[in-house]
């Protein structure tokens, strides 16, 4: 397929998909067939050149995709990364402050435990810098220490995270 495309190739793409009639003409691998003597993509083919050419999304995602999809989306919910998936970071700032909340919940409840009230504080506050960070990062707002030009400012070549009574300002307002 050329980088421009010719009229040819847009006349075609058009022949091609009123052929099809949205799945209720003739099947894709027949067009593939006819048009350039090979099926053996299975519709693939057909669809790249109608999305080139004409703009149109031929394909559906199958049910399974969207089952698959939604089970990740479940097991996200339940606080840990589907095996395989690319973690994506704001959930991983959301998955620590579950973890560090309900760690801070056990050792305020368990009587024998040392230091409780220290623990306890230690373990929520770092919750809530957690939860306020994965908040700015999905929303795409700034939660690091900035110079004037915008660029985070390091410290021992780490980004300087603002203080978690400003991250939990800037996430949710003033409450």
């Amino acid at each position: 397929m050329a980088s421009v495309p010719s009229e040819a190739d847009i006349a075609l793409a058009r022949e091609l998909f009123d052929k099809w009639d949205n799945g209720s003409g003739t099947s894709k691998s027949e067009l593939e067939r006819q048009t350039w003597g090979d099926g053996s993509s299975h519709g693939r083919r057909f669809d790249r050149f109608v999305r080139t050419y004409l703009g149109v999304e031929t394909s559906r995602p199958s049910r399974q995709s969207d089952r698959i999809a939604d089970l990740e989306a479940q097991v996200r919910a339940l606080g840990v990364q589907p095996v395989g998936t690319a973690e994506i970071e704001w959930q991983v700032h959301l998955q620590q402050a579950r973890a560090s909340c309900l760690e801070a919940l056990r050792v305020w409840n368990d009587p024998s435990s040392a230091f409780r009230t220290g623990a306890f504080a230690l373990l929520f506050v770092t919750a809530w810098n957690s939860l306020a960070l994965a908040l700015l990062q999905r929303e795409g707002k700034e939660w690091r220490h900035v110079d004037e030009l915008g660029q985070p400012i390091l410290s021992r070549g780490q980004e300087q995270s603002l203080s978690t009574g400003e991250l939990v300002g800037l996430a949710l307002g003033d409450c």
